[in-house]
């Protein structure tokens, strides 16, 4: 797999929540660079949030890191 994309809701009304950081555990030996693609958040709660997160494997061929802002680096 070279690309994924996920959203991720960041929400106490779900009891099964993922965070990030789990994602990255899980995929830490498959060379995968993290970027948020989109961040907002949810209209009329007090907390939630969106997060679209883009997942990149080095692998990919043309694939070129430098080509992307720092500030969607995860």
């Amino acid at each position: 797999v070279g690309v994924i994309q996920l959203e991720l809701i960041t929400t106490v009304i779900r009891e099964h929540t993922v965070t990030i950081g789990e994602i990255k555990e899980l995929l830490a030996d498959h060379d995968f660079d993290y970027f948020i693609a989109k961040h907002r958040q949810i209209p009329f709660t007090s907390s939630p949030e969106i997060f679209e997160v883009l997942l990149v494997n080095r692998q990919l061929e043309n694939y070129n890191k430098n080509i992307i802002p720092r500030s969607l680096w995860l």
